[in-house]
């Protein structure tokens, strides 16, 4: 990703661009930072999961998500874009929750854990709905979602880096055992591919569409390409109640989209961006 900023004189104009916004103060410092959201929530993740079951950490999640997406999109990615909790909105939410719920009802009861972790994973989901708007908001200054990739996965690798070495991860066992897993499967570097393409989409797509219907969107592609992979690898126990969370996420994600800029507040501020910033054309 650096090779792909670095090489292309549009790149260089828009990493400059970022930085002269940074200076006059119209970008605030703390919006580069949406990579230690992403960090934690992987952390988290790895932290969790074992405890709470796949099934409730993605049931948190989507809940924590969803419901920081309305919040986030009430202040907007920078003042004009605000668009506040409407009916219709809420509506796509609950419904949202509901195919997250659908999704994991046969797991429901396989593991038990401590209500904190629950709410935990919750307030992660929050955190990535934050990071999302952050993230879209350094596109936004810099005029290139590259950009904005490029900061987020620099400040989250520098951030893991520390906190690996910190705990001894990077030990020679540590670091073999990685080795030979990538030397074995060099097709798990794709995540990595993927993970760059997802970020920016999101710095491109959130500046349009706000954070909820991205991540309504979001989650139904998730679940449309794990019903794919199980279909494929012949995991079908329980594809009715993923058929069923697919058709509702992708309703839920048409009644947001369809209610987005319904009633924008073009005079509101948000917390993303200054009062001297202008509202997109």
């Amino acid at each position: 990703m650096s090779a792909l900023i670095f090489t292309r004189s549009g790149g260089r104009a828009s990493m400059l661009r970022a930085g002269r916004k940074l200076r006059s103060h119209s970008l605030y410092w703390w919006v580069l930072t949406g990579g230690l959201l992403s960090a934690g929530y992987v952390v988290l993740q790895a932290g969790t999961v074992t405890t709470l079951g796949v099934a409730m950490f993605s049931l948190a999640a989507i809940c924590g998500l969803n419901v920081g997406s309305l919040l986030v999109d009430k202040w907007g990615v920078r003042r004009g874009m605000g668009v506040p909790p409407t009916p219709r909105r809420i509506v796509a939410v609950v419904i949202s929750l509901v195919a997250g719920l659908l999704a994991v009802i046969p797991y429901l009861g396989m593991q038990s854990a401590p209500t904190i972790y629950f709410l935990l994973v919750v307030a992660a989901g929050i955190g990535a709905a934050i990071q999302f708007a952050m993230t879209a908001r350094v596109g936004e200054a810099s005029g290139d979602s590259t950009v904005a990739a490029w900061v987020l996965f620099v400040v989250a690798s520098v951030f893991l880096l520390g906190l690996a070495i910190s705990q001894g991860s990077f030990a020679s066992e540590g670091a073999s055992r990685l080795l030979s897993a990538v030397a074995a499967s060099p097709w798990l570097l794709i995540g990595g591919l993927l993970g760059s393409a997802v970020v920016i989409v999101n710095a491109f797509v959130v500046q349009r569409t706000g954070v909820l219907v991205f991540s309504l969107s979001l989650i139904a592609g998730q679940l449309i390409a794990a019903l794919i992979i199980d279909q494929i690898s012949g995991v079908l126990t329980n594809a009715p109640f993923v058929v069923g969370a697919c058709a509702l996420m992708i309703f839920a994600t048409a009644i947001s989209a369809g209610g987005r800029g319904t009633a924008p507040r073009p005079n509101e501020e948000s917390p993303f961006s200054t009062s001297s910033d202008t509202p997109l054309a």
